[in-house]
């Protein structure tokens, strides 16, 4: 019981639920994208340094990410760009995106990355 008062007292008391203003929010939403953006990134990094003799290779992974971001930013075309909620709707969207990508990256080159 006692495990999970403090469970939820972390949850509660964490930044993202105790911002204020509209303003704190996007700003949480906004920094966790750039961590998820940052770590796709690393990723990314990784696979080419891992292939950088094999130039077919690279060539692929540099494409699939040009497509990725094609798709990424075509789909976000679609998001309701109104009301004050929508920055926080917007980098939780690129957010999951992100995390996507990276899931299907690690899923992918499992034995690449180790």
């Amino acid at each position: 019981m006692m495990k999970k008062f403090l469970i939820f007292m972390t949850i509660l008391c964490s930044g993202y639920y105790m911002s204020q203003t509209q303003l704190e929010l996007n700003e949480i939403a906004e920094k966790k994208y750039e961590k998820t953006w940052n770590e796709l990134n690393v990723l990314q990094n990784k696979l080419l340094l891992k292939y950088k003799t094999q130039k077919e290779m690279t060539n692929k992974i540099l494409t699939g990410h040009k497509i990725w971001i094609q798709k990424r930013d075509n789909h976000m075309k679609l998001i309701n760009k109104e009301g004050s909620f929508f920055p926080v709707r917007w980098y939780n969207e690129l957010t999951y995106l992100t995390k996507m990508r990276i899931k299907y990256l690690k899923d992918n080159f499992e034995n690449t990355l180790q």
